[in-house]
């Protein structure tokens, strides 16, 4: 079993409008604790690294581009 701890990061979105002087919005990004099912490594397995997978693929898609995305939306 592997136990992600509950994460937040605190992000700004996008620049310093120069014109106005409005700074970049400040973000708190945060995500719950995580538990996840993790298969032993196999005792015929030499290597110290073990990935139950055939292959790993992460990616991440945005509803906006971040810089047009405004506090409070989701």
């Amino acid at each position: 079993m592997l136990n992600i701890p509950a994460q937040s990061i605190d992000v700004q979105v996008g620049r310093r409008n120069l014109l106005s002087g409005r700074p970049a919005q400040k973000v708190r990004l945060q995500m719950g604790a995580e538990t996840l099912q993790v298969k032993a490594r196999p005792a015929e397995f030499a290597a110290q690294e073990w990935l139950v997978a055939n292959k790993l693929d992460l990616s991440e898609s945005w509803s906006q581009l971040p810089d047009q995305i405004r506090l409070g939306e989701s």
